[in-house]
């Protein structure tokens, strides 16, 4: 079998204020990965939420149709999560036949709508995932909801699909000859303001939702990793690891920073402080230059600005700079696509 084919569904985005208008576009400047995180689950032994209050505990599904009201999952029994080797550190290994699943405080629920319908912020939803087995139709990876609220699930044969608010996605790519016990990224980007809902598979762009603009609706139910809390018994059964919630979207350079990383989140981001060398995540990115400079506002400090076509091979361009940056290379800003990132001094 190959990798599952994920859908997602999604809605939202995020204003850059003084930085840029467009997270995808020539006049951007570096924005740190952990802006926006709203939630982190690292699973390395706890289901703890890193940077919020998010906090999960492990439960058993025990409904047999659709739920409508969190009242329902009141009767849900608590379960000890298994923990095993993830892609960084540990991850949880969620026992799908047994119906396992994480749940996430109700009190915090809204935070999970992303601001949806009426002033929507955009969302990434980021997860690291190995299937054991797919023993349900819509298989569940991380969900707030069902019909216009978003999700990551696993839905028929090799489709792992996205649903952000617009309908569903899936990925492009056929991945049939690649092991289904590898562990794989996915992302998923809904982008309101302009206008798109994307999925990521290990960095890939997968689908373009280009023109489907995310029209997600908000709902009083809690976001759950493991199953959907507005369906039946879809329980994942397998692995996850390293997810974070974003209330905006993530570049394209972002995304595949974080599934292209030896590290953790956690260290990418620098969520446990600043340490000197490379910015945490704080990649500027070019898709359509269109002879456009790229700027950028750099935070206090001096760095080198260094550039890159493909995120591997990075070339100081700039040196002990400070405050706002602009390429003047007329090369760079006629190319269509190129990266840029800070590197402290």
């Amino acid at each position: 079998m190959g990798i599952p084919r994920f859908f997602g569904f999604v809605g939202g985005a995020f204003a850059f204020a003084s930085l840029a208008a467009s997270p995808i576009h020539a006049d951007n400047g570096f924005l740190p990965l952990a802006h926006g995180l709203v939630a982190y689950y690292s699973f390395d032994g706890n289901l703890s939420d890193g940077v919020g209050s998010n906090d999960g505990v492990g439960k058993i599904w025990k409904s047999d149709g659709k739920l409508s009201t969190p009242e329902q999952l009141a009767d849900h029994p608590l379960s000890d999560v298994a923990y095993t080797v993830g892609k960084y550190g540990q991850a949880v290994e969620l026992d799908g036949p047994a119906s396992q699943y994480i749940e996430t405080p109700l009190a915090n629920e809204d935070i999970f709508d992303f601001g949806a319908p009426d002033a929507p912020t955009g969302f990434t939803v980021s997860a690291w995932y190995r299937e054991n087995s797919f023993t349900k139709d819509r298989q569940t990876l991380i969900a707030k909801g069902d019909q216009n609220r978003w999700r990551i699930h696993h839905h028929i044969a090799d489709i792992l699909v996205g649903n952000g608010g617009g309908g569903e996605i899936g990925e492009l790519q056929d991945y049939n000859n690649e092991p289904r016990r590898h562990i794989h990224h996915i992302a998923l980007v809904s982008n309101p303001f302009l206008g798109h809902v994307r999925l990521y598979v290990d960095g890939f762009l997968t689908w373009d939702g280009e023109g489907e603009a995310p029209n997600l609706e908000n709902n009083p139910m809690p976001m759950l990793i493991g199953q959907n809390p507005e369906t039946g018994n879809r329980t994942w059964d397998g692995l996850i690891d390293d997810v974070a919630l974003w209330a905006r979207p993530l570049t394209e350079a972002e995304v595949r920073s974080i599934a292209k990383s030896e590290v953790s989140l956690a260290e990418l981001a620098d969520l446990g402080g600043p340490t000197p060398g490379v910015v945490p995540g704080m990649l500027g990115e070019v898709m359509k230059a269109d002879g456009g400079a790229f700027r950028a506002t750099l935070p206090a400090g001096t760095f080198d600005v260094e550039y890159s076509t493909d995120l591997v091979t990075w070339t100081v361009i700039a040196s002990a700079v400070s405050g706002t940056y602009e390429d003047t290379d007329a090369s760079r800003n006629a190319a269509s696509a190129g990266y840029y990132r800070a590197v402290a001094r």
